[in-house]
């Protein structure tokens, strides 16, 4: 009896478990050992809500976006889903720039998946997340600081930094309906803004009027944000912190962001959401490690320790097939200039010492010495 009360029990607690953090985190990968590999990753609460999408990592070289986005692949939700897709553009990500194979990626949503691009078959994948959620938010880094009026030279209508940008402040869809884009946006603001001890580094509302024929903006009506207002009526928000502070300060000021979207949206987090102080971000940044890699020379695999010497002869094959790291995601390898990824990229013949380099989000994280006997 006492064991079967003890069963029971158990039970009943792992089921509590199971509701309380809902289903596990799916992973799903697209256009697998390409350069353009990509992850998203989808985290179901137990009970059915809005579905939030946030991109990051469409110009590669936006830093903290992907960094911002990553801190939630842990979370577990109580209600609603969170689609993430920390690093979208990974050839422009792997370059240190902002565009990759096609050109400017966010201005490719107005392009058809028939054309030439290469990089149309990404942004198909995006549509088709983009056309499953509610709302959308595209995350950036932007110089300076918006500011509806002219300050100086760093704080005026030009400049992106801490801003929620809209295309239009009300949406008319063609069903009759009204999407308060404005109306969203500053109650979003509102709440970020209460996590945000300085008032100089508040968020603002920037409409950029994509519609107008006098905008000064009308690239966005090829951008990721239009396309998701225009074409699929989803709530979409480009997010941009400023360049001008310390990563761990611009990742705080997007997470502050994205809980505030989170909370109007009412996708409800079991337990805490990731904390917005630098100082812990910073600290959470110090435990970010490379592990591991390993490699076959000459059609034997070897592993390589952290920073350990790869010793081989002089034109010798030497091919990269995994890298380990934590967090999971977002590492890769380096010879020189040439990027070692997808099947055809990952191989190298040693033609002399050199160095093998590990990165993650264009930051070196490791370095293995080759060394030729």
């Amino acid at each position: 009896m006492r064991r079967s009360l003890l069963f029971i029990g158990l039970f009943l607690l792992l089921a509590g478990a199971s509701f309380l953090h809902g289903s596990p985190s799916e992973v799903q990968m697209f256009f697998k050992d390409t350069d353009q590999e990509f992850s998203v990753l989808i985290i179901r609460g137990a009970k059915e809500g809005k579905t939030l999408l946030v991109v990051a990592g469409i110009h590669g070289d936006e830093r903290t976006p992907m960094l911002a986005v990553e801190r939630y692949a842990d979370v577990c939700l109580l209600s609603g889903t969170l689609i993430l897709i920390p690093r979208l553009n990974t050839v422009a990500i792997r370059r240190h720039r902002r565009s990759g194979l096609g050109g400017d990626m966010n201005r490719l949503f107005g392009v058809s998946a028939a054309g030439k691009n290469p990089d149309a078959r990404v942004v198909e994948v995006v549509k088709g997340f983009i056309r499953q959620s509610d709302c959308v938010l595209n995350l950036h880094q932007g110089d300076g600081f918006y500011s509806p009026t002219w300050i100086d030279r760093k704080r005026n209508p030009l400049k992106w930094g801490q801003s929620n940008v809209i295309d239009t402040p009300v949406f008319d869809t063609p069903d009759g309906g009204r999407m308060e884009l404005d109306a969203f946006a500053r109650r979003v603001v509102e709440r970020t803004n209460r996590d945000i001890p300085l008032s100089k580094y508040y968020f603002h509302v920037n409409n950029t009027d994509t519609e107008s024929e006098t905008s000064l903006h009308k690239e966005q009506r090829k951008s990721l944000t239009y396309w998701a207002v225009t074409e699929h009526r989803a709530l979409a928000l480009g997010i941009e912190s400023t360049r001008d502070v310390s990563v761990p300060a611009s990742a705080g000021f997007l997470a502050s962001a994205l809980n505030a979207v989170m909370g109007e949206l009412e996708i409800v987090p079991a337990g805490s959401l990731p904390a917005v102080a630098p100082s812990v971000i910073r600290e959470e940044l110090k435990q970010q490690r490379y592990q591991k890699m390993t490699v076959k020379v000459q059609g034997r695999e070897r592993t390589l320790a952290p920073n350990g010497p790869l010793n081989v002869h002089r034109g010798d094959t030497v091919e990269v097939l995994s890298i380990e790291g934590i967090p999971q995601f977002g590492w890769y390898a380096r010879v020189g200039s040439k990027i070692l990824s997808g099947v055809r990229n990952r191989r190298f013949k040693v033609t002399g010492d050199g160095a093998l380099i590990v990165e993650k989000d264009g930051t070196v994280k490791g370095t293995h010495r080759i060394h030729v006997l």
